[in-house]
C-alpha cells in the first residue's frame, strides 16, 4: 500500500504557526469547546464510517486520475486530523485512522458555511467524520473531496510539534497514546506482538495445551527469586503477594490431571525499571506430562520457527544488525560449551574478556563478568571468593570461572549464592 504524505503537496499558505505556548493553545480549545458545549452536543457519537483511509489508498493507489473518479462511490471516513493548509475558501486536510492517512480536499460552496466555519475553527489532533469522493489532485495525490464535513472530538492538548516529532523516550513511554498518534511504526509494533500472541495461542492449543489462568494474588509468591509486590486483602484480612511467577499454579493443574497446561499471563517483580525492563511483564509458561527437556527444547524450536515463518519464507531475520538463521535443528550446548566457546566472561554475548567500567582485562584471571542492570550495571566476582557470594546474594545468577590450567572450564553456578551451590 503506498503511503500518503501527512501533508498536502498543494501549493498555498504555510500550516498554522505552534509558536503559542502549550497552555495558552489548551486554553483556546477549552473555549472552543466550551461554544460547542452550549450550541450543542459537543461529542456526537451517531457518527458511522463506510471506509478507511488506507483501503481506499490501496484501493486506487494505481488508478489514473480520470479512472479513479469514473470508479469511486461515496465514502465516509472517521480519523485524526494531523496537517491543515487552508486557502481561503478551501483547505486541505490530513486525516489519519488506524490503516493510514489520506488528503481531504474541503470547498466552502460545497459543504455548506455552517461545516466551513467548523472546518476552520479545526486544530491539530480534532477527530472529525467527512463524506464524500475520491478523485487526483492536480499534482497526482490521491484525495476525497468532500461533500459533508462534522467534528466528532474536540482535542484540548497539541500534538508534539511537527518536525521533531515525538523523540523523548521517557515520555513515549509513559503517554502511549501519543506515541501511537505519531509513531506509526509504534502501532505496528503492537499489531505484530498481538499477532505473535495469537500464533504461539494456536500453536500450543492445536498440540493439545489448555490454557488457563491461575491467581494473581498469592499467599506465598513462588516460582522464581524476585522481590514481590504486597497487597492486603480487607475480607480475609490477610498479606498477599502479586505472582512473581505462574509456576507453583500450573504444577498443580498437572498433578491434577491437566497433562498439557499454558499460561500467557501477566508478572510483577518490584526490582528496578528502565525502558528495558518493565516490573510489570508478560510470559508465557507452559508444563507436559510425560516429557523431558528434549521434548520441550523440540517443542520450542518449533513454536519459533512459526512465529518466524510469518516473517521470514528463508526463516531468517536480522537483529541488531547480524542476521539470524531459525532453521532446524538449532545447535545445542552445555554451559560447560560456551563458556569453552566463548572464553572466561558472561556478558552482553561478544565473547569479549575486556568490557567498559569492569575490571579491566580478564583474560588470565578467575573471574567472570556479570551483566544485571537493575542492580548497578556489571559486576566482577572472584571465582573461587567465598566472601563474594555474600556480596552477589541480590545477583539471580552467579556463574564461577577458572582457567588457571589454561583452558576456560565451568566452576559453580548459584541460583542463589548465600544458600546454596550446585556443582
Amino acid at each position: 500500500m503506498a503511503k500518503q504524505q501527512a501533508g498536502s503537496d498543494e501549493g498555498g499558505s504555510a500550516e498554522r504557526p505552534d509558536s503559542i505556548k502549550e497552555d495558552e493553545q489548551v486554553a483556546v480549545r477549552r473555549g472552543k469547546l466550551a461554544r460547542l458545549r452550549e450550541s450543542g452536543s459537543a461529542f456526537p457519537n451517531d457518527f458511522q464510517r463506510t471506509a478507511a483511509c488506507g483501503d481506499l489508498v490501496e484501493r486506487y493507489d494505481a488508478l489514473d486520475g480520470e479512472t479513479v473518479e469514473q470508479q469511486s462511490g461515496s465514502y465516509r471516513l472517521g480519523g485524526r486530523v494531523v496537517a491543515i493548509r487552508a486557502f481561503g475558501k478551501a483547505t486541505f486536510l490530513v486525516l489519519k485512522d488506524g490503516t493510514g492517512a489520506l488528503q481531504l480536499y474541503i470547498q466552502k460552496v460545497t459543504v455548506g458555511e455552517a461545516a466551513y466555519e467548523t472546518v476552520r475553527s479545526l486544530d491539530l489532533g480534532d477527530i472529525v467524520g467527512v463524506e464524500g469522493q475520491m478523485f487526483r489532485t492536480r499534482t497526482g495525490e490521491l484525495t476525497l473531496r468532500c461533500t459533508a464535513v462534522r467534528l466528532l472530538v474536540k482535542a484540548l492538548r497539541p500534538l508534539p510539534e511537527k518536525w521533531h516529532g515525538l523523540t523523548d523516550v521517557e515520555v513515549r513511554y509513559r503517554q502511549r497514546y501519543v506515541d501511537l498518534i505519531v509513531n506509526d511504526h509504534v502501532r505496528r509494533t503492537f499489531e505484530r506482538r498481538a499477532r505473535v500472541i495469537a500464533v504461539m495461542r494456536d500453536f500450543l492449543q492445536e498440540r493439545g495445551f489448555v490454557e488457563v489462568e491461575t491467581p494473581m494474588m498469592q499467599p506465598i509468591p513462588g516460582g522464581a527469586t524476585a522481590r514481590p509486590f504486597v497487597t492486603h486483602h480487607n475480607a480475609l484480612g490477610m498479606d498477599l503477594y502479586l505472582r512473581i511467577a505462574p509456576e507453583l499454579y500450573l504444577k498443580r493443574l498437572v498433578v491434577g490431571g491437566i497433562e498439557r497446561v499454558f499460561e500467557i499471563n501477566r508478572n510483577f517483580r518490584n526490582e528496578g525499571i528502565s525502558t528495558q525492563h518493565n516490573p510489570e511483564f508478560t510470559m508465557c509458561e507452559l508444563y507436559q506430562a510425560y516429557a523431558d527437556y528434549n521434548v520441550m527444547m523440540d517443542l520450542i524450536e518449533e513454536l519459533i520457527g512459526q512465529l518466524v515463518q510469518q516473517r521470514s519464507v528463508d526463516m531468517q531475520l536480522e537483529f541488531a544488525g547480524q542476521a539470524i538463521d531459525y532453521r532446524r535443528p538449532w545447535a545445542r550446548k552445555t554451559y560447560a560449551d560456551l563458556f569453552a566457546l566463548w572464553g572466561t566472561t558472561f556478558g552482553v554475548g561478544d565473547g569479549s574478556t575486556t568490557c567498559n567500567d569492569g575490571p579491566g582485562d580478564l583474560s588470565n584471571r578467575n573471574y567472570v563478568y556479570v551483566t544485571y542492570e537493575q542492580y548497578g550495571g556489571p559486576t566482577a566476582v572472584e571465582a573461587n571468593d567465598v566472601s563474594a557470594s555474600d556480596n552477589a546474594q541480590n545477583l539471580e545468577v552467579y556463574i564461577a570461572v577458572s582457567n588457571d590450567a589454561g583452558a576456560p572450564s565451568l566452576g559453580s553456578v548459584w541460583t542463589n549464592p548465600v544458600a546454596s551451590t550446585l556443582q
